[in-house]
C-alpha cells in the first residue's frame, strides 16, 4: 500500500513515501532520511521547477 502513498520527483527522481509522523525519503544511494535531508543534500541546489520538496522563501 505503500505505492499509493509514494511521490517520486520529476526532477531528482527521489521517492518520498508520506508517513504518520514524516516522510520517508528514499535516496538512490544511501539511507533513507527526511524531506529536511533531501532538502539540505539536493533540492536547495538544484531550484528547478517540479521539484516536490520545495521551500519558498
Amino acid at each position: 500500500m505503500a505505492e499509493a502513498n509514494m511521490q517520486v520527483c520529476a526532477v531528482c527522481g527521489v521517492k518520498i513515501i508520506k508517513m504518520v509522523g514524516g516522510d520517508l525519503v528514499l535516496f538512490s544511494v544511501g539511507t533513507p532520511g527526511t524531506r529536511e535531508t533531501l532538502w539540505q543534500k539536493v533540492c536547495k541546489h538544484t531550484q528547478k521547477p517540479g521539484c516536490i520538496n520545495r521551500k519558498d522563501s
